[in-house]
């Protein structure tokens, strides 16, 4: 059984509407409060398997590393895993709110939108939060170069 699973963000509030594509179909609409202002409507189709739990920006451990989770960005059609990155509550509600991947530069102190230098824009298809929800996947649509190399994916050197 598949899920077709919508995220809408407004003002304070996240919904996430759910169709359950069986036989007989269902619309649930569950409501999840996130800490940001959203400066515009979105929605971004997710689809996953009956059985994920549903996570909130509350939800997620930021203390753990300081206000940071690690991000690992992984392509959703070749699973290839493209980068390592970290996002804190403002970089990922502004990827919430866009639909592309932002993160929070470690070395420069500063959000920064993945592309928006290169072109290589990351659109994300949907986030994943881990067991322990002090990680995140982010799963993107991605045909052009990842790392700022030039190459498509960041890991790129094999350890010898």
């Amino acid at each position: 059984m598949v899920e077709k699973r919508h995220i809408i963000a407004a003002n304070n509030c996240l919904f996430c509407s759910v169709a359950v594509d069986t036989a007989e179909s269902s619309f649930i609409v569950c409501p999840f409060i996130i800490e940001f202002q959203m400066a515009r409507f979105i929605s971004v189709p997710v689809y996953c398997q009956m059985g994920m739990n549903a996570k909130s920006l509350s939800d997620l451990d930021f203390e753990k590393r300081k206000g940071l989770l690690p991000v690992v960005v992984q392509d959703r059609k070749t699973k290839d895993i493209l980068m390592l990155a970290y996002v804190n509550k403002e970089a990922l509600a502004n990827t919430i709110t866009t639909g592309n991947a932002w993160f929070w530069s470690t070395s420069r102190n500063k959000l920064w939108m993945k592309g928006e230098e290169s072109g290589n824009v990351q659109p994300v298809y949907k986030i994943l939060v881990d067991c322990d929800s002090d990680s995140i996947l982010y799963m993107v649509d991605s045909d052009k170069p990842a790392c700022h190399t030039g190459n498509r994916s960041c890991f790129h050197n094999l350890l010898i």
